[in-house]
């Protein structure tokens, strides 16, 4: 948890409170979530290609009752439904040609 934080924590001059975080390729959670905890006034940004990790963190940040606004974010989802819409995308899930 150290090394999500210790960046931070490192500078004393630098104000990283009530700021936007970006934590690409989230897995697990960490740094995005030691952040949140370390600053509870910030905007998380979680985004991970997996749907498992990032259904995982949205039931853990449910749990935690984290203070910060926290976005999830399914990169490849939202990334196809950006490029072909939402209705494409939902064929593509009933039909199960590619997901799963």
């Amino acid at each position: 948890v150290f090394d999500s934080i210790w960046p931070f924590k490192t500078f004393p001059n630098i104000n990283f409170d009530n700021k936007k975080f970006l934590d690409i390729g989230s897995g697990c959670g960490f740094p995005g979530l030691a952040y949140a905890i370390t600053h509870p006034t910030s905007e998380i940004y979680l985004v991970d290609s997996s749907k498992k990790k990032t259904d995982a963190l949205k039931i853990l940040i449910k749990e935690l009752n984290f203070k910060n606004n926290i976005h999830v974010i399914d990169f490849l989802k939202d990334a196809l439904i950006r490029k072909f819409g939402k209705k494409w995308f939902g064929e593509l899930l009933k039909n199960k040609k590619i997901v799963r």
